[in-house]
């Protein structure tokens, strides 16, 4: 097998469908291959209507440079207000955490991936607190003077730099809302539109409020069952020198402003721990719109449960460069999640994951342009990223001719690179790599050995020429399939230029010519696909 990847249907988003790539070794023909949530084959109408189509492996020589969202693209994000008063919510506390000791088992994690940062731990809530029309197992419900019903509840951690709570069950019944809020930032509250985490409310201090308003008399009970507590300030621990003292702020880099801009700062939350990575807001072929695509590796967001609790901070980075900058609670954030769309790891891939976002990303923001060029051996590269998950730096280097000993993973799928200025580090994974000459995306951190300490070790990125085949029907929908070649065309990496045209050649006369389908869009392909989900024939992956 020659690549293994997951995407959705877009048709059908529920649906998940695992997709092989396999190349005969006698006649090095490919042949793609899809499969249900379960593992059993898909045929041709099936994954017609799901909207599957052929991949496009290449080679294909494509690009988008970076790009701002169209005038008017922006939605204006409602924030609620709370209705009580600070200090009116009844009150259970928490006892701190040890700090020190969780510090001391993050200094114990090493590996060669670069990974993520831990930034909180979670605990379950035991017995949690259930929440119905009919009462409360804690906090509070009172009737305000206009007949609204409000029940309220502040979990207090002692010691916490920030918390997330989690829900279960909850539902978006007509007429009920839930926000959440630090009472001493009543200003900065979220809503929590549906079961799972609620977004980050910094401080000791989080509350909830369900409001239920005038003749609402029933709603789905609801459960609060889970806390994470964040126990690391990564700009704290910044100023305190726990990324590596090579490391450069972004801002010293004045060339590289508006690529920095679009890198952000990932909050993800996984099994028992709260966690940082990076990722890039990423430019789509279509002008007239600015779909929010958020391009990372498979192992900081790589599947449906981190996807769905995602924050994504912008603009965390000094604004000089002999600055410091602000705490992480005061940048611009998306919240609300994403939906994951396609994604690989790195044993059978290139260890991405393309999102879209389903909050709003501030005015302002630019979309990151990519390019489908091979990098060559010689040619400067330039990494922005959160080391330690420190405010954004900034890596100049150069891919390698050779790297000395054996390489972490394959080059067909990887590209080396040695860093000459900076480095990259936990928190680093998922950052973009750009060309250092036209500044377009050519890949995303996988991992490597480079540190401050190492400056000579490589860091290896998924290539996007290899993952285009994956992210294509969303970031470039406008290209076609090309034409199979003649016989005998097709083998071997050179191809036309074609820049932005979608020129190119399959690298054999079968790749990528399993099936011939076109995406239905209409009402009677998205009922067939339900009904075949009904009949058993397809397992839905669960997403949300």
């Amino acid at each position: 097998m020659e690549m293994a990847w997951t995407e959705w249907s877009p048709v059908s988003p529920e649906v998940r469908v695992e997709g092989r790539l396999y190349r005969d070794p006698a006649t090095g023909r490919r042949e793609e291959r899809y499969f249900d949530a379960e593992g059993a084959p898909l045929d041709l109408k099936t994954l017609a209507m799901l909207g599957i189509a052929a991949k496009q492996w290449g080679p294909v020589r494509r690009s988008q440079p970076a790009e701002f969202g169209p005038a008017g693209e922006k939605r204006a994000e409602a924030r609620p207000a709370p209705m009580l008063a600070p200090g009116e919510a009844p009150v259970t506390a928490f006892a701190p955490k040890d700090v020190g000791a969780l510090l001391a088992e993050d200094a114990l994690d090493t590996g060669e991936a670069k990974g993520l940062v831990r930034i909180g731990v979670v605990d379950d809530l035991v017995p949690p607190v259930t929440v119905g029309p009919g009462g409360a197992t804690a906090g509070e419900w009172r009737v305000l003077a206009d007949g609204t019903r409000v029940w309220a509840l502040t979990l207090r951690s002692l010691g916490a730099v920030g918390q997330r709570a989690r829900f279960t069950g909850l539902r978006a019944d007509p007429g009920v809302e839930v926000i959440v809020y630090a009472p001493g930032a009543p200003e900065d509250a979220w809503a929590v539109p549906g079961e799972g985490w609620s977004p980050t409310c910094f401080g000791e201090e989080l509350t909830v409020e369900c409001r239920v308003a005038p003749g609402v008399a029933d709603f789905e009970p609801f459960a609060l069952d889970g806390l994470a507590y964040l126990y690391l300030d990564p700009a704290a621990a910044a100023a305190e020198k726990q990324a590596g003292s090579c490391n450069i702020p972004a801002a010293c880099e004045a060339g590289w402003a508006t690529a920095a801009m679009s890198v952000g700062g990932l909050g993800i939350i996984s099994g028992d721990a709260a966690l940082f990575c990076t990722g890039t807001l990423i430019a789509d072929t279509v002008a007239e719109t600015a779909m929010p695509y958020l391009l990372t590796a498979n192992h900081c967001v790589g599947d449906v449960a981190r996807a769905g609790n995602l924050e994504v901070y912008w603009l965390y980075q000094a604004d000089t460069c002999d600055g410091t900058a602000g705490a992480l609670e005061n940048v611009p954030r998306t919240t609300g999640g994403a939906d994951i769309l396609t994604t690989s790891n790195y044993l059978t891939g290139t260890d991405v994951s393309l999102l879209q976002l389903r909050g709003s990303v501030p005015e302002g923001i630019p979309y990151a342009g990519w390019t489908t060029e091979t990098v060559a051996p010689g040619r400067a590269v330039v990494a922005i990223h959160h080391p330690s998950g420190a405010p954004k730096c900034i890596s100049f280097g150069d891919v390698p001719a050779a790297v000395d000993g054996e390489r972490l993973v394959p080059e067909s799928r990887f590209t080396a690179a040695v860093w000459n200025r900076g480095t990259t580090e936990r928190g680093s994974s998922g950052c973009p790599l750009f060309t250092g000459d036209s500044g377009l995306i050519t890949g995303q951190l996988y991992g490597g050995y480079a540190s401050c300490a190492e400056p000579g070790e490589a860091d290896y990125f998924g290539r996007f020429d290899k993952s285009y085949a994956l992210v294509q029907p969303y970031l470039d929908p406008g290209s076609v399939n090309p034409p199979p070649p003649p016989e005998g065309e097709g083998e071997g990496e050179g191809q036309p230029e074609g820049e932005g045209e979608g020129e190119g050649e399959d690298e054999d006369d079968d790749c990528c010519h399993l099936f011939k389908t076109t995406r239905p869009a209409n009402a009677l392909a998205s009922l067939l696909v339900v009904a075949l989900l009904t009949l058993g024939a397809l397992v839905p992956g669960g997403r949300p």
